[in-house]
């Protein structure tokens, strides 16, 4: 691989597996209220809140507006402070009531999808906050409604209680005071963790018995600033994974890249259960989407691995993320859709016709994609153009038309602002389709990697969907560094 991109790219890759990410308000504030049993980090957790409250008075993603982000912040900050701030805080919580409301009124306007739990999380949240005083009249009539969905929710567990082997446990906070939601006894990761959400250990670590190994968990959590919380930790398979399917884009290693990748290989390969896949990292549930993911990436370097655990996954019409999970993943389904392409599937095969009719019938009014783990199109969108090219292009022609249409004046491309991460998927689309499919975009492609040479220094904006919107850095910049090799492989740098 001899491109100028791909030194940083290979510079890259031995950091990938320490699992960064910023931390964010809501699993903070969680932290935070280990003020209660004295954690000394828990009080620069309180600091943290009262330095990165937002001009509007909300906390939440700072660089555009997400109505449901901002609510489950400023309900998870706000709470924190009302219990354990002191008098100078009033204010703050003041301005976070107005922020509220105001969010609650923008829900339906500018948010096409929740949060990860968000109907179970918020209610519980909002009667916290509403008994201790801080709800104003806005948001409280929404608990109600929010509190209808909530047991609408949880009616539909059928009496399961919530345990280590179950997506639900990154949720275990929901329970509040309800810990008969809970099998407290078997709610622990291997590490310690609840799921390796640093909120539902916080949460666990207070209501479950102060137990040492779920404190030394969050101890050992490695933070930007002090006290700041990411959205889930350690997340090393999703992180490795993501990083060489960006790479497996551009082609073949040379010699220096087998080398560097190597270790990340044999660890993706070690996760594989040849019956269930495998997980967003070590130790979790087994789900569709990493597996997807990872299947393809070591099938792509020429590592064994068994399409059973694959399968497992897929439910008869569609590929299914994890069991129990509200709605299903439209992204999923294009990761599985790429990755029983990589096992040689053909497109009539029964799995693929179903995984096309489930992806057709999911395009929005732009015959366009947008998913429940991402809130911009373009990562959904660019992602099917890339696995349908040369193989079902029927399913992406108005896609590529779109693509082409929505980019930005400057070469970039952007939902709610412009961004390296957007910007880098739309250069990947479309060079991919330059170079396998004999297409013209050069111009396009030129604009687009002209901006991110430009611009893809920067810190990246959170778009990907958890509890909170979160970004994990080391991804999206696998995702640059592969738009730009992408780019100088077709002629455009």
């Amino acid at each position: 691989m001899s491109l100028k991109w791909s030194k940083p790219f290979y510079e890259l890759i031995p950091k990938v597996g320490l699992s960064t990410m910023p931390g964010c308000a809501y699993d903070t504030a969680w932290y935070a209220r280990l003020i209660q049993v004295d954690e000394p980090l828990a009080y620069k957790a309180l600091d943290w809140l009262r330095a990165y409250q937002l001009p509007d008075g909300t906390w939440g993603a700072p660089e555009f507006y997400y109505a449901h982000d901002r609510i489950i912040s400023t309900l998870s900050a706000m709470t924190a402070l009302g219990q354990f701030g002191n008098d100078c805080d009033k204010p703050r919580i003041e301005r976070a009531k107005k922020g509220l409301g105001d969010a609650f009124l923008h829900i339906s306007q500018n948010s096409a999808y929740e949060m990860a739990g968000f109907e179970v999380l918020a209610p519980s949240l909002m009667a916290e906050a509403e008994a201790l005083g801080l709800l104003d009249s806005h948001s409280a009539k929404f608990l109600p409604y929010l509190a209808k969905e909530q047991k609408r929710r949880l009616k539909s567990f059928n009496g399961f209680r919530i345990n280590n082997k179950s997506i639900l446990a990154y949720s275990a906070e929901m329970a509040g005071d309800n810990l008969k939601l809970l099998d407290l006894d078997t709610l622990q990761m291997d590490d310690g963790s609840v799921f390796f959400s640093p909120a539902a250990t916080s949460y666990y670590y207070l209501n479950g018995g102060k137990k040492p190994s779920a404190l030394a968990y969050l101890e050992t959590i490695p933070t930007e600033q002090e006290g700041a919380m990411p959205n889930v930790y350690p997340f090393a398979v999703f992180e490795q994974a993501w990083t060489l399917w960006n790479l497996a884009l551009v082609g073949e290693l040379d010699a220096t890249g087998t080398a560097i990748c190597a270790p990340l290989l044999d660890a993706l390969q070690e996760t594989w259960d040849p019956v269930r896949g495998t997980s967003f990292t070590y130790g979790a549930v087994q789900d569709g989407d990493d597996s997807s993911l990872t299947f393809e990436v070591l099938k792509s370097y020429g590592r064994s691995v068994n399409i059973e655990g694959l399968l497992s996954h897929f439910v008869g019409s569609h590929m299914r993320c994890y069991q129990m999970e509200a709605n299903p993943s439209i992204s999923t389904n294009i990761h599985a859709l790429s990755a029983f392409r990589k096992a040689g599937f053909a497109p009539t095969h029964p799995i693929i016709q179903k995984v096309l009719y489930f992806l057709k019938s999911a395009q929005n009014e732009n015959k366009v994609w947008l998913d429940k783990w991402h809130i911009s199109p373009y990562y959904t969108t660019c992602h099917a153009i890339i696995a349908a090219s040369n193989y079902t292009d029927w399913l992406v022609e108005t896609a590529i038309s779109w693509l082409t249409a929505t980019q930005h004046k400057d070469g970039s491309w952007g939902t709610y602002l412009s961004t390296a991460e957007e910007t880098a998927f739309g250069v990947q689309a479309l060079a991919i389709r330059q170079r396998d499919c004999g297409e013209n975009h050069l111009d396009a492609i030129q604009r687009g990697a002209a901006w991110l040479i430009e611009n893809h220094n920067g810190k990246h904006p959170p778009l990907w969907v958890g509890k909170v919107l979160y970004s994990p850095t080391y991804v999206n910049d696998s995702a640059v560094y592969s738009a730009l090799c992408l780019a100088e492989q077709v002629g455009a740098i």
